[in-house]
């Protein structure tokens, strides 16, 4: 083939933490991540990185995991990937995995591990009914087994309290990464949130999704809207902390986009915070 013919480039749809950080992104990143690592107080907090598809969502995720693993070694780094689950009732069992096998590779926490587990494990029937859906009884057991052996003990409410005390008092701090929630159906969508609210909100946890937000609007439009309720935009607003805006643009660009996208000071990352 003649030089001066066109080449073709093929470059495939991966986070590219490993080549070279065009969009300045690695700054924004160790500040966030530093902050997240060291932010006072114990109480549960998300985070949403936002942005359409090929703004670098997943690549920032990636940022974050090796700035964790590198120079945050006392925090659990737990990453999370909701699409590759087949069924809601999966996307449970596995959230709570991935948690658990954090935990026990840690010999200061693997009790805290195993006691997390059998905590999401009695109270599954619970996550049913404060989600709305069939969870519980497709969790590996009938959900009418597991209601009869909870009748026998504690309370939901108890169970969680003890469980937020043993997080609480263990000092531990669990960073948890969601990349492709918006490839997500919009059921699948809303159970993400259903159970991040009703069962994983516990101390020490900071979750950190990845998302289209238009994408995730319209998934809980769709069901709000159904029942007279507030807009899926403002309901999505309300289930974050903290939201950052991701855009792919030179530094010089990106401080003018920040400054009309948010009263906060603008960054030089192409990225605004938006509350």
């Amino acid at each position: 083939m003649a030089d001066t013919e066109s080449r073709i480039a093929l470059d495939a749809d991966r986070p590219n933490a490993d080549r070279r950080d065009l969009y300045n992104r690695k700054a924004f990143v160790q500040r966030l991540t530093q902050a997240v690592a060291q932010r006072p107080g114990r109480a549960p907090f998300i985070i949403g990185i936002e942005g359409s598809w090929g703004e670098g969502k997943s690549t920032v995720l990636e940022y974050m995991a090796q700035e964790l693993s590198t120079h945050h070694p006392d925090v659990t780094l737990v990453r999370f990937n909701p699409w590759t689950y087949q069924g809601q009732d999966q996307m449970l069992l596995g959230l709570v995995r991935v948690i658990h096998e954090q935990l026990v590779e840690r010999p200061k926490f693997k009790t805290l591990g195993h006691k997390l587990l059998g905590f999401v494990s009695t109270t599954a029937v619970f996550v049913g009914d404060l989600t709305g859906n069939t969870l519980a009884s497709n969790s590996g057991k009938k959900g009418k087994e597991w209601a009869d052996e909870l009748a026998k003990g504690p309370s939901f409410e108890k169970l969680k309290q003890e469980m937020e005390q043993s997080l609480t008092e263990s000092g531990i701090k669990i960073v948890v990464l969601v990349d492709d929630l918006d490839r997500l159906d919009h059921e699948a969508i809303r159970t993400v949130f259903r159970l991040l609210k009703a069962i994983f909100d516990l101390p020490s946890f900071t979750y950190i999704l990845a998302y289209d937000p238009d994408i995730v609007a319209a998934a809980l439009e769709s069901f709000f809207d159904a029942r007279g309720r507030c807009r899926g935009a403002g309901t999505s607003k309300k289930s974050f902390s903290s939201r950052w805006r991701s855009r792919n643009s030179t530094p010089s660009t990106s401080k003018r986009t920040c400054a009309r996208r948010s009263s906060r000071p603008s960054t030089r990352t192409g990225w605004s915070g938006m509350t």
